[in-house]
């Protein structure tokens, strides 16, 4: 399962450039973004807790409280499911799927873990798994980090036989 090619924000209607600097740190991201703006029409919207140089080319922009990114998320699906904009068909595609497989096997990543709330993220992500009850089966679950299996020998790793006594 692959995310969408960068290249690809170029066809997008609204371009949404949330928690990073593009301008200064991804010249590509604004070259893509621009580029929807020129040929589509397209709307771009800067959400950062920075009012930085991004957030000065965006049609709209959101400066937030660092940590909250993850309430103004919610906000926005509250909106859209009251208002009739969200893809039920979509959502539910995607519950069905990991409700109706017994052996589900979610590999949660840290990159949505490592921000303020990055725990509530990781439970709530790894709760499906509990839910759907795939725990239960060999080859269901939710994995994030391994790194307590493996037994290394530290005293190795921080050169302890390399020091003077």
């Amino acid at each position: 399962l692959r995310g969408p090619d960068p290249r690809e924000m170029a066809k997008a209607d609204c371009v949404v450039i949330w928690g990073t600097n593009a301008v200064v740190t991804q010249v590509n991201v604004m070259t893509h973004a621009t580029r929807a703006r020129k040929e589509r029409g397209a709307k771009i919207v800067v959400i950062d807790i920075y009012d930085n140089a991004t957030m000065k080319q965006a049609d709209l922009g959101l400066v937030l409280k660092p940590g909250t990114d993850g309430a103004l998320a919610c906000a926005v699906m509250h909106v859209l499911f009251r208002d009739g904009l969200a893809d039920r068909a979509y959502l539910e595609a995607f519950a069905k799927l990991v409700g109706t497989t017994k052996k589900t096997y979610f590999r949660l990543g840290y990159g949505f873990a490592r921000q303020r709330n990055g725990s509530i993220n990781m439970h709530a992500a790894s709760s499906i798994a509990a839910v759907t009850g795939a725990w239960q089966y060999e080859g269901g679950g939710a994995f994030h980090s391994n790194s307590g299996i493996f037994k290394l020998n530290q005293d190795v790793l921080e050169g302890a036989a390399m020091r003077d006594p």
